[in-house]
């Protein structure tokens, strides 16, 4: 029998005005895949299917996203203005970034 594979990402902020501020965001039932949308946008994907950071001007409208896809989490920058880091590491633009466990 195929093993249910639960995968989670917990995005929190360390900075701006969303500081201390957590997104859940989880896999529907049944899914192995799925793409959050991140950014300043208050659009409903944004809002009920991603991460909108609406108070933070440096944030792009469409600033990234995170993809999930065979058990494996990657991270997305869309070309945003500001760049995008991990780790204080820089995400190049449009190169999915497999995020590790932790």
């Amino acid at each position: 029998a195929p093993t249910e594979m639960n995968i989670s990402v917990i995005l929190k902020c360390i900075g701006g005005p969303h500081l201390g501020q957590k997104f859940l965001l989880e896999l529907a039932d049944g899914n192995t895949e799925d793409v959050y949308k991140m950014g300043r946008s208050t659009g409903r994907m944004f809002k009920e299917h991603g991460v909108s950071l609406y108070k933070d001007k440096e944030i792009s409208t469409t600033h990234g996203r995170i993809e999930i896809r065979n058990g494996q989490v990657f991270l997305i920058d869309n070309r945003s203005t500001n760049g995008t880091q991990l780790n204080n590491n820089d995400v190049e633009p449009q190169t999915p970034l497999l995020i590790k466990t932790g």
